[in-house]
């Protein structure tokens, strides 16, 4: 059990201080928001990989697994794939060149301010808040397995680490830990 606990200990300080190095490195909110404009290609390989070999991913797909079958892939996981790969697509080059950061500064930028918040409230509600919940439950789950504690303990835990490192350095420190 003292090397799980070490290992988990060492990971943590492993991400801080990424996360601290990169918080010494960011001088613009450019690169504290969306890291420079220009992550390379296989930190975005290494964090969409990490994205997909979440908690996230494990617990919900493999739920959906396990209650719908492998149709669960072709009506849910297959669309997604290819709507996100549709999105970065049509996406990706305008936000890039008019130097915005999200799809919601860009309807707003093209339909008006107001229009901004659809994008947003969608993105939120449907991916990054139900993400985000199942991220630290999983975490939490690690922390009640390997030391005991309750589980509300522990996701007040994993909430404040993920907040810490994430805070700290910013996306390019959010990228390069996912990467690696």
């Amino acid at each position: 059990m003292a090397w799980y606990t070490s290992y988990i200990v060492v990971y943590f300080l492993f991400m801080f201080a990424v996360g601290f190095y990169y918080f010494t490195k960011v001088k613009t909110s450019d690169s504290y928001l969306i890291a420079g404009w220009n992550m390379g290609f296989w930190n975005i390989v290494g964090t969409i990989i990490s994205t997909n070999c979440g908690a996230a991913v494990f617990i919900g797909w493999i739920g959906m697994g396990f209650t719908v079958g492998m149709s669960g892939f072709f009506k849910f996981a297959l669309p997604a794939m290819l709507v996100s790969m549709l999105l970065i697509a049509l996406f990706s080059r305008p936000l890039r060149r008019q130097k915005l950061y999200t799809l919601a500064d860009l309807f707003g930028e093209r339909f008006g301010s107001k229009t901004g918040i659809i994008p947003s409230v969608l993105s939120a509600f449907i991916y990054s808040a139900p993400t985000t919940a199942l991220q630290i439950v999983g975490m939490s789950t690690v922390f009640s397995i390997v030391y005991g504690i309750d589980p509300k303990i522990g996701i007040a835990l994993s909430f404040a680490l993920v907040l810490g490192f994430t805070i700290l350095g910013g996306l390019v420190a959010t990228i390069v830990t996912d990467a690696i």
